[in-house]
């Protein structure tokens, strides 16, 4: 294995080790990925080797990138010291879904 794909374990692995992938993580494992020239299939073998697969690692980006999205509507929406309630209502679906 190369040095690259042993790093890249590392990180996908420190990354997922709760379970859960923040919006900064998996766009510096993406970055990592490119840059270094990291497969598809040499990313999904780095998942498999800690117990995952790629539905759960894309469904982890997914909802990463919700996170990062109702963080960003709290944000705006907060922003003025008041929530109008067109905003109210897109914050009350995100907290649903």
């Amino acid at each position: 294995m190369r040095e690259q794909q042993l790093v890249y374990s590392g990180q996908l692995a420190a990354s997922l080790d709760g379970g859960e992938l923040g919006a900064d993580e998996a766009d510096r494992l993406e970055r990592y990925r490119t840059r270094h020239g990291i497969t598809h299939a040499e990313h999904r073998d780095a998942l498999v080797s800690i117990g995952w697969d790629i539905a759960q690692y894309e469904a982890a980006v997914a909802a990463a990138a919700e996170l990062d999205a109702y963080c960003g509507l709290v944000e705006a929406a907060v922003s003025g010291g008041r929530v109008p309630e067109a905003e109210a209502t897109c914050l009350d679906a995100y907290r649903t879904k």
